[in-house]
Parts: structure tokens; sequence; C-alpha cells
């Protein structure tokens, strides 16, 4: 599975996903900025269950770093994102200097490196808990 679309292709077996963007980091140079997916689920309002689950998924995720799933009140979208930067979104999420006033060179890029190489298992963790969903469901259903 292709690291970089591999939330994206997770998320799009839960329902059909309305962005413009499936990539979580530059290709061009990784530690550009905190990798991230910014998506909504078509739709499908942001008090859906879907979310929910979503987010309960990414904080038992057991990862290099931990993840949150965020979204504002003015906005219909949700950002992916490790824990750890979730307070930078609102400050210069794109300015790598920023964070070179809250952690080191080195620390920065371990976080980024941790962090994308979570992407295959917690895209793997959302299809496995997803499947699992849905089997209860449908078991339920029969009974």
């Amino acid at each position: 599975m292709e690291t970089n679309r591999s939330i994206f292709l997770a998320l799009s077996k839960i329902a059909k996903i309305a962005t413009s963007k499936v990539s979580m980091y530059s290709i061009d140079d990784r530690y550009s900025h905190p990798p991230f997916l910014r998506f909504r689920f078509e739709n499908i309002g942001k008090e859906d269950e879907k979310y929910n689950f979503l987010k309960d998924v990414l904080v038992n995720f057991k990862g290099n770093v931990e993840w949150n799933l965020m979204t504002k009140s003015e906005s219909s979208n949700f950002i992916i994102i490790p824990d750890i930067f979730s307070d930078h979104l609102e400050k210069d999420f794109y300015n790598k200097e920023y964070y070179g006033e809250k952690f080191t060179l080195l620390e920065y890029h371990q976080l980024i490196d941790n962090a994308i190489e979570d992407l295959p298992n917690l895209a793997k963790y959302i299809t496995l808990e997803y499947n699992k969903k849905v089997d209860y469901l449908c078991f339920n259903e029969i009974i």
C-alpha cells in the first residue's frame, strides 16, 4: 500500500470522501509540514457516528505517535494529524521555522519520520476496526 495515500484509501472503505487532497505529506520534502489528511465524508453530517468511530479508532491506535481527529465548528472538514502537532494548526502550520522554536531539528524530523512510519499500520487498523464493526452490526441484524 502506498504510504502517502494509505489513510485516504482506508477512509474510502468507510464512506465516499469529499476532499481535494489525498496525500498526507509532500513527496518533495517530507519535512515541509506535519503529515495530515483534511477530509469529510460526502453527504454525511459532522455529528454522524462514523466520525466518532474514527476518533475512537485513532485514540486507541498504538503506534509511534498518538493521532487525533480534529474539526472546527465553522468547517465541515476533519483533520487527521499526529496529536503533538494538533495545537499548531492555528499557528504557523506550514512554517518550518516555527517548529524550530518548539523542537530541535532532529526531534522534528524524528516526529515526522515516526508519524509517516505509522501510516500503513494506522490504515490497516482503521480498516480492521471498521470491518469488525460492520461484521458485528450484520451479525446483530441476523439475530
